[in-house]
């Protein structure tokens, strides 16, 4: 049998590890309701007198899902739960605002509660997911060693319990930067990684270099970009930029993906709004 790591680790069907445990590794048939499974992974701590297996399924769409399996014996057999999916929201409809549940991680608190950690996405009119996915958290319970999330009522919604700990000691990051120093603050990031530096800071200011990579292209442009946390926000910038090229362009740009994006730019004589989806 393969020694595994003492630490909880990841866990993907293409790994070598995974391969060699499935080896000497038995399990039932898995009823599953779609052909997508990925990202199996261990509780390493056993719960009760069973080991936990939790596996996302259905895609990372509407369908998305979190199926667990127990065993006896960290070898198996590992049997589906009785309740799976253990967690999903494709039964809500797709008006239901938080949809796309799956990648579920299981954490104990030092006061042996447990809860669950997974990505989800937020709703707008329209369907639409302008944050992308996001980290949800929700308390579980054990029944006959099977997991329940949010126990007593089964969805997930835009407010959840918390865990009773002290708040984190992370500082909050600045709303406001005016870039006076000589570094940017982790916050900031670029889309894909840059083939070269584009940015710099002197005296008290930072320099975007204009190049002809396009926000709607798929290689790095000029552009730093930090993370919008709210579906309501503002975003004001203060900038110097004059050209004598019709089809130089610089500002703000509210980015989604590089076919969906608005852009308020300034150019050689006017300024003006864009939206590209």
């Amino acid at each position: 049998m393969p020694k595994l790591p003492s630490s909880r680790v990841a866990l993907s069907f293409e790994s070598s590890l995974l391969s060699t445990f499935l080896k000497g590794s038995s399990f039932a048939a898995l009823p599953l309701s779609t052909k997508d499974v990925d990202i199996p992974y261990f509780v390493q701590k056993k719960i009760g007198n069973h080991y936990l297996l939790l596996m996302a399924e259905g895609g990372s769409d509407y369908n998305h899902a979190v199926t667990a399996l127990t065993a006896k014996s960290l070898w198996g057999p590992y049997v589906p739960c009785t309740i799976n999916p253990v967690l999903t929201h494709r039964h809500l409809g797709k008006d239901y605002p938080v949809q796309s549940l799956g990648h579920a991680d299981l954490v104990q608190t030092p006061t042996g509660d447990w809860y669950a950690v997974f990505l989800g996405k937020r709703i707008v009119e329209g369907g639409l997911v302008p944050l992308g996915r996001e980290t949800f958290l929700c308390e579980v319970s054990f029944q006959n060693g099977e997991p329940i999330f949010n126990p007593g009522i089964g969805v997930i919604g835009n407010r959840l319990k918390r865990p009773l700990l002290p708040w984190t000691p992370v500082s909050k990051t600045d709303k406001q930067n005016d870039f006076e120093s000589s570094a940017l603050s982790p916050e900031w990031a670029t889309m894909r990684i840059p083939e070269q530096p584009f940015h710099h800071f002197a005296d008290g200011n930072l320099f975007l270099s204009l190049r002809p990579e396009m926000a709607d292209s798929l290689v790095c442009p000029s552009m730093l970009l930090r993370r919008v946390h709210s579906h309501n926000f503002s975003a004001t910038t203060t900038m110097s930029f004059s050209t004598r090229r019709a089809n130089e362009w610089a500002g703000l740009v509210l980015y989604r993906t590089a076919k969906g994006y608005y852009s308020l730019l300034k150019g050689k004589n006017e300024i003006r709004l864009t939206i590209d989806k």
